[in-house]
């Protein structure tokens, strides 16, 4: 028997068959975690031509998803807290000289403090991720975010270009103005089949072999396949895999892994190993915005504050001083 289901990063369409399979097992009772992009981008030629598109990929699953109260959106995140990326700048035929930048397109994501799955993790590191919103329409499934992005973000539709030639250029800050938008979602209830009152002779499957309304179960969907994506380090020999969540530039390891291991734990409804888990210490990140927005006041207070406070204490030294001397 399978405890947890994983459905990490699929690339082509699923059959109707073997959805029809995932399917049945939620409805017995199984337990999966959908980590799908919605949006796909080749790395190859970003790296090599510096430009490339982002086009919607279609998995065959969005009935399903929307089913079970979920959707995935055809669209790309961009977020000022973000990881940083190193671009060479260096005009052509010169030594590269390589800077730091921005890379929108790589949100530092925000697990949420209202859910013991996501509480007290550190931000987790990804790439390339979508939006998910939940659907109503089943009371009986509670549907709750545990991942998203800063109060600085914006939604990029697909398809669209995605290009480092602009890391210069950035989009003006006005634009990140969507705070938390919702990457990760779980569910918990009593789901319905998706293939309810479908013909499926065509399948080979007899509808009486149909469970229609599943047991109560969990289900967690993340608009990210590469949140379980380990980095690999090629300028070693032989190459070496980075741990999971790993960010090369910047040295820090962020909480993907603690957040998939908090996601099995919950769904195998291990609760001593979560409350175990939810005691870890969160890296608190500066809020990049403000302190850019308020830099020049704590710069001018740093400078000034010092030389009124030591005017202060003089005029009140030569305040006391002078009517110490006058009594006498």
């Amino acid at each position: 028997a399978i405890d947890i289901l994983i459905v990490a990063d699929p690339k082509e369409p699923f059959t109707e068959k073997d959805k029809f399979f995932i399917d049945q097992y939620i409805m017995q009772g199984g337990k999966v975690i959908w980590l799908i992009d919605p949006v796909q981008v080749s790395l190859d030629s970003l790296s090599t031509g510096h430009l490339t598109m982002a086009f919607p990929r279609d998995l065959n699953l969005n009935d399903q998803l929307f089913r079970y109260g979920v959707r995935l959106n055809y669209e790309l995140l961009q977020d000022v807290e973000c990881a940083r990326l190193r671009v060479n700048t260096a005009p052509p035929g010169m030594p590269p000289q390589f800077t730091l930048h921005p890379w929108y397109y790589s949100p530092l994501l925000v697990p949420s403090d209202n859910h013991p799955l996501s509480r007290n993790l550190n931000r987790v590191f990804t790439e390339f991720v979508s939006s998910i919103d939940t659907i109503s329409g089943n009371p009986q499934v509670q549907k709750e975010v545990i991942l998203s992005t800063s109060p600085y973000a914006r939604r990029v539709k697909s398809p669209s270009t995605v290009s480092l030639q602009n890391i210069d250029n950035p989009p003006a800050r006005e634009l990140f103005n969507q705070s938390f938008i919702p990457v990760g979602v779980i569910l918990e209830g009593t789901f319905t089949s998706v293939f309810r009152n479908r013909m499926l002779e065509t399948l080979g499957i007899p509808v009486s072999e149909v469970i229609p309304e599943s047991r109560p179960t969990k289900m967690v969907v993340i608009a990210d396949g590469g949140l379980i994506t380990n980095q690999v380090d090629y300028s070693s020999n032989p190459p070496r895999i980075q741990e999971l969540g790993f960010d090369r530039v910047s040295r820090q390891t962020f909480g993907n892994k603690a957040f998939l291991l908090n996601a099995v734990f919950y769904l195998n409804d291990d609760s001593g190993i979560m409350q175990l888990r939810n005691r870890t210490q969160k890296m608190r990140l500066l809020d990049k915005v403000r302190l850019r927005e308020e830099k020049p006041f704590w710069q001018w207070l740093n400078v000034l504050l010092p030389l009124v406070l030591a005017g202060l204490w003089g005029i009140i030294y030569n305040t006391i001083r002078k009517r110490r001397y006058a009594r006498s």
